[in-house]
Order: C-alpha cells, then sequence, then structure tokens
C-alpha cells in the first residue's frame, strides 16, 4: 500500500478554525426596527434591514445605553465598487445620520462584515457610530469595506466616531475598516478611526485602517486618529496600511496630531502619505505632549524632521524604521517578533495583521477553488534556549495528504568559526492541523494551518544556534514526495538572521 502523510492534532487545537459565514439578503433594503424591543438588553441584527434599522434608531437618538447589539451575518448595503471614480451616487442608499448621533451600548460584530455603506453627510461630525457617549460604548470584532463616506462640511470624521467629548469613554477592539472617506471642509479633524479624540479616555485595542482618505484642506489628517487633544488614549497591536492625501496641515500614518498624554504600543506605521504639509511622519504628524512609544515600526512612506515622527516635543519609548518588504511575506514573522509584536500574523496574502484580526478577515479567503501548489514555506519562530543559544523553527503549509512525504532542505553558512556551512534534508510524514509560540512574558500565540494559507502544517526545529556569530546565511527549499519521486515546489527562499541583534534583543529584554 502506497503510503500516505497522517496529519497529527497539535498540543493546542483551535475551536472553529474556519466559521462558515452566512450573507444577509439585500432584498428592498427597507430598514426594519421590529427587532428593537426597549426591555431587552442583548438586541439581534439577523439580515441587512435590520441593520439599517439600527442606523435608523440610532440617528433619531437611540443611544442603545445599556444594550449589547450583535451582528448575526454579513451585510451588503450597496453593491459594486464604492470607491469607483464613475460611481453614481445617486442610486445608492445612504447611511442614516442627523449629524446627533450618539451610541453607548455595546456593538458585537462578531466577527461578520458590513460592505457597500454609503454615507454622506453634511453635518459637523461624521461617523457610522456618532461619538460615544458615557463610559461603556465599545465597538469590537467587526470589518467595514467597500464603504465610502462623503462630506463637504464636517469638523471631524471618523469612519467609526466622529468625535469623542471630554466625559466619554470608549473601546475599539478588533477592527478592519477599509473605507473610502473625502472630506472637502477646511481646517477638518480626519481619522480612519476617530476624527478628534477628546475623550476621558480612548482604548483602541487590534484595530486596522487600510482605507483612503482625501482631506486636502484637513487641518489634521491621521490614519487611526485626526486629532487626540484631551484625557489620554491608549493604542495597542493597531495598524495602519492605507492611504492618505492631505495637504495643509498635519498628517500622520497613525495620529495627525496628538497634544495629550498617551500610549501608542506594538503597532505599525505603513500609510502612503501624499502631502505637501511640513508637519507629517509615517508615525505622528505632530506631537506636543508626551507620546509613550513601545515597540511600534513605521515604513519611510512619509517624510519628517525626526524619521517616522514629524514635528515632535516629547516622545518616550521605542520605534523603528523597517522595509515593507519585512512586513510581508516570510519576513513578517521574524520581524514582528524580533521588535515584540507578538500578538501579529502574516496573514495568506502575506501582509502582517493583528491575530485577531488575521483570524477575522478569513472570511476574505475564496474556499471554492482547491488548492494547488504542494508545499510553501510561509515563516519561522525564533526561541531562546539559554543565555547564549536560541532555536529556529521553519513553518511551511502543504495543500494536502495526498503525498506519500513532505520535505525541507536547508543550507546554512556563517563566517563565524561557530557556524561554518551546515545543511540538512529533513523529510516528514506527519503533519499538524497548528502550532503554538509564546511571546513575551509567556503569551501564547496560535498559528492554524488556514491561518498559513494551506491544509496542514509541517515544521523543522533547528537547536543550539548561538547568538553574537554574526549573520546567517540560509537558503531553503520545501519539496513534496509523490510515486517515489523528490518534486521541488516554488522557488528557493534566501534569507539572513543577524544573531547579533538576537543577542541585544535578549539582554535588553531581561
Amino acid at each position: 500500500m502506497k503510503r500516505c502523510i497522517t496529519f497529527i492534532l497539535s498540543v493546542v487545537l483551535l475551536l472553529s478554525v474556519l466559521s462558515i459565514f452566512s450573507v444577509c439578503s439585500a432584498a428592498t433594503m427597507n430598514y426594519d426596527i421590529s427587532w428593537y424591543h426597549a426591555s431587552d438588553e442583548v438586541l439581534y441584527l439577523r439580515d441587512s434591514e435590520d441593520f439599517l434599522g439600527f442606523g435608523y434608531l440610532l440617528a433619531t437618538k437611540n443611544n442603545f445605553s445599556g444594550k449589547t447589539i450583535e451582528l448575526l451575518c454579513d451585510v451588503t448595503i450597496n453593491d459594486g465598487d464604492l470607491s469607483a471614480d464613475d460611481l453614481q451616487t445617486n442610486t445608492l442608499i445612504p447611511w442614516y445620520n442627523t449629524g446627533t448621533e450618539n451610541f453607548a451600548g455595546i456593538f458585537e460584530g462578531n466577527e461578520h462584515t458590513v460592505s457597500g455603506l454609503y454615507y454622506p453627510s453634511t453635518k459637523t461630525y461624521v461617523g457610522i457610530f456618532g461619538k460615544p457617549q458615557g463610559t461603556s460604548a465599545c465597538v469590537r470584532n467587526l470589518s467595514i469595506v467597500n464603504s465610502l463616506i462623503v462630506s463637504n462640511t464636517a469638523t471631524y470624521v471618523g469612519a467609526i466616531f466622529g468625535q469623542m467629548y471630554t466625559t466619554q469613554t470608549a473601546t475599539l477592539e478588533n477592527l478592519y475598516v477599509d473605507v473610502d472617506i473625502r472630506c472637502t471642509a477646511s481646517n477638518a479633524n480626519v481619522g480612519g478611526l476617530i476624527g478628534r479624540c477628546q475623550a476621558f479616555l480612548l482604548d483602541a485595542d487590534s484595530c486596522v485602517f487600510a482605507g483612503t482618505i482625501t482631506a486636502s484642506s484637513a487641518k489634521n489628517l491621521g490614519g487611526l486618529i485626526g486629532i487626540a487633544n484631551y484625557g489620554s488614549f491608549f493604542v495597542k497591536d493597531c495598524a495602519s496600511y492605507g492611504v492618505l492625501n492631505g495637504s495643509t496641515g498635519a498628517v500622520g500614518g497613525l495620529l495627525g496630531a496628538a497634544d495629550v498624554a498617551g500610549t501608542v504600543s506594538c503597532s505599525v506605521a505603513d500609510a502612503a502619505i501624499v502631502s505637501s504639509a511640513g508637519k507629517q511622519g509615517a508615525l505622528y504628524g505632530s506631537a506636543s505632549a508626551e507620546v509613550t512609544l513601545q515597540n511600534n515600526l513605521y515604513t519611510a512612506n512619509g517624510s519628517s524632521p525626526i524619521p517616522g515622527i514629524g514635528v515632535a516635543e516629547t516622545l518616550l519609548g521605542q520605534y523603528a524604521s523597517v522595509k515593507e518588504d519585512d512586513l510581508t511575506g516570510l519576513d513578517a514573522m521574524l520581524t514582528l517578533a524580533q521588535y515584540g509584536l507578538t500578538h501579529w500574523k502574516a496573514d495568506r496574502n502575506g501582509y502582517a495583521l493583528p491575530s485577531t484580526v488575521a483570524s477575522m478577515r478569513l472570511s476574505d479567503i475564496p474556499t471554492e477553488e482547491p488548492m494547488q501548489f504542494g508545499t510553501k514555506l510561509v515563516g519561522y519562530q525564533l526561541s531562546h534556549e539559554i543565555t547564549d543559544q536560541f532555536s529556529l523553527r521553519i513553518v511551511g503549509v502543504v495543500d494536502s495528504l495526498s503525498y506519500e512525504a513532505v520535505g525541507l532542505k536547508v543550507m546554512a553558512y556563517g563566517a563565524h568559526e561557530k557556524i561554518g556551512t551546515k545543511e540538512q534534508d529533513r523529510q516528514f510524514e506527519s503533519v499538524y492541523r497548528s502550532i503554538t509560540g509564546y511571546g513575551s512574558e509567556e503569551t501564547r500565540v496560535d498559528y492554524t494551518a488556514q491561518d498559513l494559507g494551506g491544509a496542514y502544517i509541517f515544521a523543522l526545529n533547528i537547536n543550539h544556534i548561538p547568538v553574537g556569530c554574526g549573520i546567517i546565511h540560509f537558503t531553503l527549499q520545501s519539496y513534496h514526495v509523490s510515486g517515489g519521486q523528490t518534486v521541488p515546489d516554488g522557488e528557493k527562499i534566501l534569507f539572513d538572521l543577524n544573531t547579533d541583534i538576537l543577542g541585544t534583543a535578549k539582554e535588553e529584554a531581561k
């Protein structure tokens, strides 16, 4: 009998790795509020009309205080590409708004996606959820894509909240926002998530803006927040991958301007900044208060007097410039881990995303077409064994169990006498559903095969690699065995590992 690969459940197996998401019917798109009962603490949106009904109630001054709204399916309000230049907006169904919306409840997206939302406004502040009220407003586990916000009058514009006031507290968690925001108003404050944060407290965790903002006359423009000028803010494991078009004021990949104390940690700024403003930077356009930075990465898409920062007076902490290639593909996992971003993954398209957002975006992965690539390498993990050594785990995926074996050929070369030249050819007859890694403070990070773009995972551990021995050059080739024949898959992968940096990072982490 021909041998075939067998699979083994890893020690930690994630449940519901890939959910089957339903898509709500658009039908006639009349709003429906029959789901709303004032006595219910939990309210359920089961189709697109229910979601429009939520918008209608929000616009008619129902702030949903003390209530949780749960979205139970994907929603499409308008079909077609809402970012198209020839878009006919007169045929679109608009989002309800009065310019006085206040949201005080919890919106639980349940990892579903809202698409085709069109929001034209002539009001002072513009946000899909208006502005938060009280101390319990929360929007979480939601993707908003292929949507358009347009305003020629708004002073504060953000995809989630237009602005936050001084007594308000809000939490944003696990959000993916790919929205086209167009604002022609002068002196506006525009952000991918929030226009102005003038709040008592903002806590944003694992949020990504990947849309486009065009605000040529904006006073402040930021990939996440336009301006923070009161209270305090905490931004953690967030990313800006959008395109920011501004010209007159401060423009920053994460924040346009920070005039109050806040903390930004483990976040990535890779926004393309198109601006002639004097105050611009890949991280911030302007910061006049103490902003504490912890393990933030940026690419050089925005020029600035201080690289990555813009015009800054008081900035504390850590930030580093990396190349765009370091945040995609095979290098992404190493780059993120090296700089302490342990709650991140490289998604199937090769982009670095917070782990929870990457898992949530699995709904966008086409499943109709079978995977036919044999094997491919997707990343690697590092761990310190003892003071002067570490282990390297090279991770690959395979598209099926139909092969006799999968394998990996490794050649490593280093100029240091402890390294020299070493070669290894390893075949695997067992593969895995998922693997586990550990970040700082023993925080567990789980990777499923679907997370990494395959059906099953194989991994090779290389142990006892010494630190402080300069650069090790690796050449990798994965393959599968079929009919007794070894078949190479894809091109050889070349990458370098700097053991001096690893050693330094170990010392700094003590």
